[in-house]
């Protein structure tokens, strides 16, 4: 799981070294807000190259 203040590269790392193809969202007090899977990622890389930097 990752918090949903952080960056797209850091939810990538995440995935990766999960070995799996999604990580769940939550906020701040760890409540589930969404999902981020790798294709979403793949999705928002053609809006351009910072998305990585980009929460």
């Amino acid at each position: 799981k990752v918090r949903e203040n952080r960056k797209v590269k850091q939810v990538l790392f995440a995935i990766t070294r999960a070995r799996c193809g999604s990580a769940c969202v939550v906020n701040r007090h760890g409540k589930f807000t969404g999902i981020f899977t790798d294709g979403d990622l793949r999705r928002h890389l053609e809006s351009g190259p910072d998305v990585l930097d980009r929460r």
